[in-house]
């Protein structure tokens, strides 16, 4: 019993003093929320604490992304080496992230370990929140002819801070908070609208522009609706809105059909002894072209543009095709004689002329034999024939013959 409880009193000694070591190492974190806009630089104050015999061996900032949950070591993903540093004099461990991203949106924790111990590191990191600077509409004047604009952000921001207003990329005077005030009847506040500001390490920020904002807050809208679209609707087009107090266009805004190439044609131009084809597609983006030649069931490639020239006495089948991203097509085929002539055919062009030469033969043969015929024929001798010929001034064909009488 007695050494029993020895041995138990024993091991509750050990226990205390490793729980006395395991509590002189410490991390302890400025803060457990920090708000950052894009483009900012942000700071973490660390501090850590081991004991007097211990050694650290290694130390290290690593981060928990609220998207999945997975823990990275910022010194070894190269989306945060580039642009984080971290304090290592004495017993400093401050963390600074250079030109934050909403990505970089997370739990932030550093720790470290000895010769001694585990990892240690704080009971809950450094909630790091990255937003963007915005310009809102106050919903209060949406419709009215005074219209709110305020620069803000999910960020509690310092309201000492100067903002600039910047219309249509170019800086407006005269303001320095964070909310503006536009009338939507004048031309002149008309535009694409944006705010900034100075971090206090002296960086600027902006919002993304909101586009129209002097008159973009109307409370209704209408949609056009191009149906069976084809290249006679590219062009420009803006909408037009209009109340008691006045009208208010739109900026135009381009519509640009892509299709691809139409059949192409084929024109010709001739220029002394020579013959230029140009190939000529209506297409969207414009066509590329290649111009083809036909000997027998042979197709060869003769050139990549968009005209070709022939000279004097060439001969041959041409067709050209017009490509883009969206399709190709080709023209029909083009026959040039040796006096530089060109004759459209279609697919069947080639029986037709078949047709033709045949019929010529036929005809020419026919009228051979016509003429062999008519040579075979003899004009009749009118004293072979028992009966003459008609003779115009009589009514009968027939002619008397003399009977000769007999005595019996």
């Amino acid at each position: 019993m007695i050494s029993r409880t020895s041995g138990n009193i024993t091991a509750a000694v050990i226990v205390i003093l490793l729980t006395g070591v395991q509590a002189q190492h410490s991390v302890t974190l400025s803060s457990q929320s920090l708000c950052a806009v894009t483009g900012s630089t942000v700071k973490i104050s660390c501090k850590y604490t081991a004991a007097d015999s211990s050694r650290v061996r290694e130390r290290e900032w690593y981060q928990l992304q609220s998207s999945d949950g997975e823990e990275r070591v910022l010194s070894q993903d190269p989306q945060y080496s580039a642009r984080v540093s971290v304090r290592t004099e004495q017993n400093d461990c401050d963390l600074t992230v250079r030109d934050v991203r909403l990505r970089d949106s997370g739990v932030y924790n550093f720790r470290f370990r000895t010769s001694s111990s585990d990892w240690i590191s704080a009971s809950s990191g450094v909630n790091l929140t990255v937003t963007e600077l915005q310009v809102k509409v106050d919903r209060k004047t949406a419709g009215q002819r005074k219209v709110k604009l305020t620069c803000s952000s999910t960020c509690s921001l310092d309201e000492n801070l100067t903002y600039d207003w910047y219309r249509n990329g170019e800086f407006k005077p005269d303001t320095g908070g964070p909310s503006i005030v536009l009338d939507s009847t004048r031309s002149s506040d008309e535009g694409s609208y944006f705010c900034g500001l100075f971090d206090s390490s002296g960086k600027f920020h902006r919002s993304p522009p909101q586009r129209s904002a002097a008159d973009a807050p109307l409370t209704t809208g209408q949609n056009y609706t191009i149906t069976n679209i084809s290249s006679q609707h590219s062009g420009l087009y803006y909408c037009t809105a209009h109340n008691q107090l006045g009208q208010h266009s739109s900026t135009p805004t381009h519509l640009d059909v892509l299709y691809p190439p139409r059949p192409p044609s084929v024109n010709k131009h001739i220029f002394g002894d020579s013959v230029t084809l140009v190939c000529v597609s209506d297409s969207n983006p414009a066509s590329s072209y290649t111009w083809y030649k036909k000997t027998g069931s042979d197709v060869i490639l003769i050139g990549n543009s968009t005209n070709i020239t022939l000279p004097a006495g060439e001969f041959g089948v041409f067709f050209c095709k017009a490509e883009n991203r969206f399709g190709s097509s080709n023209s029909s085929e083009c026959l040039f004689t040796a006096d530089n002539t060109a004759v459209k055919y279609a697919a069947s062009a080639v029986g037709v002329v078949l047709l033709l030469i045949l019929f010529a033969a036929f005809l020419w043969m026919r009228r051979k034999r016509g003429a062999e015929r008519d040579t075979d024929i003899q004009t009749p001798d009118p004293a072979d024939h028992t009966y003459t010929a008609l003779k115009p001034t009589t009514m009968s064909s027939i002619q008397t013959l003399p009977v000769k009488h007999t005595q019996h």
